[in-house]
């Protein structure tokens, strides 16, 4: 087992529950053999910006399910040009596969394929589906809006929902986060799905107002419902910081107390 790895719960990977693990010792080269959560910071972040990458790699059909999560890799000096030979295999989990992307060099292909430039390639699929989509309007506002109902449909309908780990609550907020960080495509999700603003409501606090934990609003402002986190200035605020609570960004419960999700 390779240093600083440990069987430690944290982030999206955290569990709510303790589990008791056998004294054994593991020997592997590999660290994608055994799903070990990283304790380093550095790999914890890498590990969880692989994750993401993957996942909107598949929506955007980057990534196609077949036995294996398939990489259809571009053409490169050297490679065949059989399209098949040069494709990449990844465990069919996302999980796994985001820790192979993050931590290994070499593919599950029977000989190893190189992974070198696999974010790369990635993210390049993600951000030429965008463009081809929003291009074929008119309009780049329609565009976007188009944007954001294909996604809505690959979340509904693609192949890919069936990755023996898809979780469609996860997958929402990758997305939400992903089209929230930029302002035009969080424009276009906000008019294609408009969010209820007496919801948004509901959380705001006063200064001086108690807050849950036992705390108190120290100035105006939206808070979190189930921790007391902060959300938001405005109402602008908590919109462009995509729903989301500063605690717990990543807890589908918070802020508003229980599962909200902005596709509807």
């Amino acid at each position: 087992m390779s240093i600083g790895w440990a069987a430690k719960p944290h982030s999206r990977f955290q569990s709510n529950s303790v589990v008791n693990l056998p004294r054994y010792q593991y020997f592997t080269r590999k660290r994608s053999d055994i799903d070990w959560t990283p304790v380093r910071e550095n790999e914890i972040e890498e590990l969880e910006r692989s994750y993401r990458r993957l996942v909107l790699a598949a929506l955007h059909g980057g990534v196609r399910l077949g036995g294996s999560l398939i990489i259809d890799w571009p053409m490169e000096p050297g490679a065949s040009a059989k399209p098949e030979e040069r494709e990449r295999r990844l465990p069919a989990s996302f999980a796994k596969a985001s820790r192979m992307l993050a931590f290994e060099n070499r593919d599950a292909s029977r000989p190893p394929r190189s992974l070198n430039n696999a974010a790369t390639h990635l993210q390049t699929a993600i951000d030429t589906r965008q463009r081809q989509i929003i291009g074929s309007a008119a309009d780049p506002a329609e565009g976007r809006r188009q944007y954001i109902r294909w996604l809505y449909e690959q979340l509904q309908t693609s192949s890919i929902r069936a990755v023996i780990d898809w979780n469609d609550q996860e997958v929402q907020g990758i997305l939400k986060l992903w089209l929230t960080e930029d302002p035009q495509l969080r424009q276009a999700l906000l008019e294609v799905f408009p969010v209820d603003r007496a919801l948004v409501d509901g959380l705001y606090k006063a200064a001086g107002e108690p807050l849950p934990k036992s705390r108190r609003a120290e100035k105006d402002g939206f808070y979190c419902k189930v921790c007391g986190g902060w959300v938001g200035e405005t109402y602008e605020d908590v919109i462009q910081n995509g729903l989301l609570c500063s605690f717990h960004p990543e807890d589908e419960t918070h802020p508003f107390g229980r599962p909200y999700s902005i596709f509807g």
